[in-house]
């Protein structure tokens, strides 16, 4: 009634998703706070100089979690 090995291969598939997705987690949240750090004013919460990669950052963040979110 249960297949041993199809559990270990089922087990096997998500732990590499989930350290995938932790260490993808962690890069995001990584440039999150850099983009926070350096680009943003302190009391206006605006973005002092908005180049590519802050403005980028946004939408790919929001994408992960549109993707995950599917998942």
């Amino acid at each position: 009634m249960f297949d041993e090995n199809v559990h270990n291969i089922l087990k096997r598939k998500n732990r590499r998703f989930a350290i995938c997705l932790s260490i993808f987690v962690l890069v995001l949240a990584a440039g999150r706070m850099v983009v926070t750090r350096f680009y943003m004013h302190p009391k206006g919460h605006f973005y002092l100089t908005a180049n590519i990669f802050v403005l980028s950052l946004d939408y790919i963040i929001a994408a992960c979690i549109f993707v995950i979110y599917l998942i």
